[in-house]
């Protein structure tokens, strides 16, 4: 059965190219719980009428801040993202955004969501990660329960892990993983390389680049037994 919509809401050409607009994408999340909101109507100081949201509990500051920081009508908006990534696990789609965050959806994902019917299996939960004061640590907030959890945490190297507030794309209880990470080195260190093999000496090449302003060397690392990690 598919969703009660406006005409406008979705379109369905004679080459079954489906688009959803991403209100009624948002309303679909809502419905079935992925995104734990109440839309409401006020009218505008020029006689129209806007749509709002009120949460269906009780929230932290923290996520107050957020949620009147990003706009509900932003395609991009984390929020929303993150309960388009857990409706796509939870009917085993391919975690992905549209062209535009909620729009321009894969046509597998947006037939998915005209005729879903199952509603989030999940609590609702978001994570709070805090770098100061050390030691780093992640916060748990569940929707209905408050906070139930808190450990400490590990984000990127040199502030690798950008501030701001990222939808979860995937999660490994237990995982290795592989890559390179920048070290700090100083301006002496690099002058000192440098004019040792301008003097011929043999040396290890050593790649210098700029990474958040500092000069910094990589080093591999491949660590085989990496515990609960997000990738954002």
């Amino acid at each position: 059965m598919l969703v009660s919509a406006p005409p406008t809401a979705a379109v369905i050409s004679s080459a079954s190219s489906t688009v959803l607009q991403a209100r009624e994408i948002r309303r679909i999340l809502i419905r079935l719980h992925y995104l734990p909101l109440i839309p409401e109507d006020y009218l505008g100081v020029h006689g129209h009428i806007h749509k709002t949201y009120q949460w269906r509990f009780k929230i932290p500051r923290a996520l107050q801040a957020l949620a009147a920081s990003d706009s509900w009508q932003d395609p991009w908006n984390p929020l929303v993202l993150g309960a388009l990534y857990q409706f796509e696990a939870v009917h085993n789609l391919p975690i992905v955004p549209g062209g535009m965050g909620i729009r321009g959806l894969p046509l597998n994902i947006e037939k998915a969501l005209l005729h879903a019917k199952k509603t989030d299996p999940d609590p609702w939960t978001w994570i709070l990660v805090t770098k100061f004061p050390r030691p780093e640590e992640i916060h748990l907030f569940m929707g209905g329960h408050g906070w139930i959890f808190q450990s400490k945490a590990n984000t990127g190297v040199m502030h690798a892990t950008p501030d701001g507030t990222w939808p979860i794309y995937a999660r490994d209880t237990h995982t290795a993983m592989v890559g390179r990470f920048p070290i700090p080195v100083s301006h002496a260190q690099i002058r000192l390389y440098e004019a040792a093999k301008s003097a011929g000496y043999a040396l290890q090449s050593v790649h210098y680049s700029r990474y958040h302003h500092h000069w910094v060397e990589y080093q591999h690392y491949d660590d085989p037994d990496i515990r609960w990690v997000n990738y954002l």
